[in-house]
């Protein structure tokens, strides 16, 4: 039985969902009977399944959905849940990634490791750019994740955000979305409008976990300060990772507020994780009432949680002193920096 069957199978079980196997599941067809006894039969046949699932090829221990502690990311546990919906389907589902090995998880849906093997890697000290492979060893350092906008990595805001960033100290990761065949654009430049591909964002949830899990064995991670950031469609990933142990995350360009989308509306860390978010006061690319509102509106209960509004009409907030003065100290707060 392949991994998605018994997800899905398990999945039903675990909610307490009526499931009737076909009797060819066992393979042996009976003709279907309402005879009391068969019926009988037939569900006592269902539970010794249920009961052996856990030992069948492909079919690990149940996963929960609760926030996936980062530091459970470092090999020591067997698997790590995380809940996402997988990109080779349209049915929402429990993913799991190990950390005993840097193969791709089939759970993590086709492409994602693309995203990180692709990604940009903004290094201190240097004046341009590099790849992952070029990061020298050697030496520790914090390392940022780093979510691109809807349309790539190609505008300034990207570079100028990711070259003051790694001048703190840090490695800034940006994994490249649009490194996945046929990933769809899922906004217009032209019109500011957001696209139609809901499965998008969750590719980006996706993005955020591998990466998460592929720096946790890196030898120029420093192992204790990961911190993540997210700009325009990258911050909508950024505030709706269900992953805790962040030293901190940002959100830049975004309202934490969808109204028509409840999936997309509000702050989904864990309360306890740091945040700083950024926006301006008029934002051309929300004109919708549905996108009209403010993170700080999300913000109740998270002791260590910070709203800048930026005056005047713009997306991009870095070209904003302010902004970018509450990034730095941010960091700087969270690297332990005096």
């Amino acid at each position: 039985m392949n991994f998605c069957a018994c997800a899905a199978l398990r999945a039903s079980f675990a909610q307490g969902n009526v499931l009737l196997l076909p009797m060819s599941s066992f393979r042996h067809p009976v003709s279907l009977m309402k005879s009391g006894w068969r019926f009988a039969c037939r569900m006592l046949l269902a539970a010794v399944f249920f009961a052996l699932l856990p030992g069948l090829p492909g079919c690990g221990g149940g996963a929960s959905t609760a926030p996936v502690p980062l530091a459970a990311l470092d090999g020591t546990a067997a698997a790590n849940p995380v809940a996402t919906t997988t990109t080779a389907a349209t049915t929402t589902t429990t993913i799991t990634t190990t950390a005993t090995t840097t193969t791709l998880p089939v759970a993590f849906g086709e492409g994602t490791r693309q995203t990180w093997e692709s990604a940009w890697v903004f290094f201190p000290g240097m004046a341009t750019r590099i790849r992952l492979r070029d990061i020298p060893n050697g030496q520790t350092y914090p390392v940022l994740i780093f979510m691109h906008g809807c349309a790539g990595m190609a505008s300034q805001e990207h570079t100028n955000w990711g070259s003051l960033l790694a001048s703190l100290g840090m490695v800034v990761v940006m994994p490249d979305s649009f490194a996945r065949s046929g990933r769809p654009v899922n906004c217009d430049d032209l019109t500011e409008g957001g696209g139609p591909y809901p499965q998008v964002h969750e590719m980006r949830l996706e993005e955020i976990a591998y990466a998460s899990q592929q720096i946790r064995m890196q030898t120029w991670y420093d192992g204790k300060h990961l911190l993540l950031m997210g700009y325009s469609e990258g911050a909508i990933a950024a505030v709706r990772t269900p992953l805790a142990g962040f030293r901190g995350v940002i959100a830049t360009s975004w309202t934490c507020t969808h109204w028509n989308v409840p999936a997309l509306h509000g702050i989904y860390l864990p309360l306890d994780t740091p945040i700083l978010t950024l926006r301006h006061e008029d934002d051309s690319w929300f004109p919708s009432a549905a996108l009209d509102g403010n993170c700080a509106d999300h913000m109740a209960g998270r002791p260590d949680a910070t709203s800048l509004v930026v005056p005047g009409l713009g997306h991009g907030t870095f070209h904003d002193a302010s902004a970018r003065e509450a990034v730095i100290a941010f960091v700087q707060h969270l690297l332990d920096i005096p």
